[in-house]
């Protein structure tokens, strides 16, 4: 299921959308299935490039995959779609875009 808490092993690929609620910005990407590290390593600004660059910290959506040219391949359309309809996205799965990295064990 797109979005929620989910055993993640045997996956290849994640695609996640990030947020930064100062400017209103979403940040796509596709992460390997070390989904918490990496989510950490974001929030930590210890990931260069345009989420260090614009704070997208808060994991509002990702959508596993078992095969990381699927993930590639999501992610591209994705960033294709019109902002509203990220948000439409988005709001299937968490209504409120809350931080859904909150619910992993730290």
């Amino acid at each position: 299921m797109s979005g929620a808490r989910n055993d993640l092993s045997g996956l290849d690929g994640l695609l996640t959308l990030h947020y930064d609620e100062r400017v209103r910005r979403l940040y796509i990407a596709v992460l390997t299935n070390l989904l918490e590290r990496r989510v950490a390593e974001h929030k930590a600004g210890v990931i260069s490039g345009f989420s260090e660059k614009y704070k997208t910290k808060k994991l509002v959506y990702f959508e596993p995959f078992g095969d990381s040219r699927n993930a590639i391949a999501r992610e591209k359309q994705t960033e294709a779609l019109a902002q509203g309809e990220k948000v439409v996205l988005i709001e299937k799965v968490n209504p409120t875009w809350r931080d859904l990295s909150e619910d992993f064990n730290h």
